[in-house]
């Protein structure tokens, strides 16, 4: 019984041996690149550029992994990656064609939130306004958000910890719910938030105050809002 248990732990750091190893491989990676725009995949034998580390010229990544093309297209450009790849070819064509065998995005998400979650205000998407058309700002301040923002919730932020991103949106059809994203720029660190709004069919075309409150913004730190409409059949 003795050695029966010796092998059955013996078997077990095997596995464990074994099981790290793979990890160590399926985590190194050898090259680190940019990916600057998707433009080029209209055309036959294209893929889409990459500036690769360490390379004179850029690439044309012309095969992906299965599913990859759908994570980096969540991403605003440029996305950074790190990938392994080997070279490739296409009705005869191998100048500067390759496939990646992996890649792991580099890029970042950063968690954001919500008077309602911070301040226990209520549906601010019409309870709260600010004298703005299309357009947002940026408050950073509690004086500057008492003279900007009007509505029925008033809060305390906490500008010590948040900027507070708010802008207004008309939109052509009723509003079921706003989705919101924000990402680092891979290269120098400035913001893009992403705002989406999923519609509905009703023919109720309302104007609305979105807004989030973000990590405190850097002196010299840049953001921009990107807004897409989503409409959904309900």
């Amino acid at each position: 019984m003795k050695k029966v248990k010796q092998i059955i732990l013996l078997m077990l750091l095997i596995t464990s041996i074994y099981s790290c190893n793979n990890d160590d491989k399926e985590s190194t990676y050898e090259s680190t690149a940019i990916i600057r725009d998707f433009n080029s995949l209209q055309y036959p034998c294209h893929g889409f550029y990459i500036e690769i580390e360490g390379e004179e010229t850029s690439k044309e990544v012309l095969i992906l992994p299965n599913g990859v093309f759908e994570k980096l297209s969540k991403f605003p450009l440029p996305i950074c990656v790190n990938i392994n790849w080997h070279e490739t070819t296409c009705d005869n064509n191998s100048q500067n064609l390759i496939a990646i065998d992996s890649l792991e995005i580099l890029n970042s998400t950063i968690e954001t939130t919500s008077l309602e979650a911070e301040n226990n205000c209520i549906n601010t998407l019409y309870q709260s306004d600010i004298d703005l058309s299309e357009n947002y700002t940026i408050i950073r301040s509690q004086s500057a958000y008492d003279n900007l923002v009007t509505g029925s919730c008033q809060p305390q932020i906490d500008f010590s910890q948040y900027d507070l991103v708010i802008g207004k949106k008309g939109l052509p059809n009723g509003i079921i719910s706003v989705d919101y994203q924000l990402f680092e720029n891979c290269e120098n660190q400035d913001l893009e938030l992403q705002v989406q709004f999923n519609l509905n069919l009703t023919t109720v075309a309302p104007n609305v105050t979105y807004h989030r409150l973000i990590p405190k913004l850097g002196v010299e730190q840049n953001l921009i809002v990107e807004i897409t409409m989503n409409q959904n059949q309900i």
